[in-house]
C-alpha cells in the first residue's frame, strides 16, 4: 500500500502558478532597475550640462547659455516622465509581488495538508501492521 495524495494535481498546479508568478516578479523588478539606471543616467547628463552652462556663464558666451537652458529643461523633461515611469513600475512590481507571495501561501497550505494526510496515513499503515502482528502472535499462543 503506498500513499497517494487525491490533490496531487491541484498541488502540481499551485506550484506552477507560483513558478509563473515568480518569474513575472522577476521580470518586473529587472524592468524597474532598467528604469532607474536610465533616471540616473538622465541625472548624470543634467548635472554636466549645468556644470557646462556655468562654465558658458562664466566665459560671457550668451548664445550657448540659451543653448544650454534649453537642453537642461528638456532633460528635465524626460527626468519627469522616467520618474512616472518608475512610480508606475513600482505600483506594478508591488502587485506582482503580493501575487507571487498569495500563490506562495496557496502552494504552501496545500503542502502542509499533504504532510498531514501522509501523517495520517503512515498512522494507519502503523495500526494496521499492529494489528496482523497481534493476530499472528494471537494464533501461535493458541496454535502452541
Amino acid at each position: 500500500m503506498r500513499f497517494r495524495f487525491r490533490l496531487e494535481s491541484i498541488l502540481k498546479l499551485r506550484e506552477l502558478q507560483e513558478e509563473e508568478a515568480q518569474k513575472k516578479l522577476l521580470r518586473i523588478k529587472q524592468e524597474r532597475e532598467a528604469i532607474e539606471r536610465e533616471l540616473e543616467l538622465l541625472r548624470k547628463e543634467r548635472n554636466e550640462a549645468i556644470r557646462k552652462r556655468n562654465e558658458s556663464i562664466e566665459k560671457g558666451e550668451i548664445g550657448s547659455i540659451e543653448i544650454w537652458r534649453v537642453y537642461i529643461l528638456g532633460l528635465e523633461n524626460k527626468i519627469d516622465k522616467t520618474m512616472v515611469k518608475l512610480q508606475r513600475k513600482l505600483a506594478e512590481e508591488e502587485k506582482a509581488r503580493e501575487e507571487f507571495l498569495e500563490r506562495r501561501k496557496e502552494k504552501e497550505s496545500l503542502l502542509k495538508l499533504k504532510e498531514k494526510k501522509k501523517l495520517e496515513f503512515l498512522k494507519e499503515l502503523d495500526t494496521q501492521e499492529r494489528k496482523i502482528i497481534d493476530e499472528v502472535a494471537e494464533r501461535k499462543h493458541w496454535w502452541k
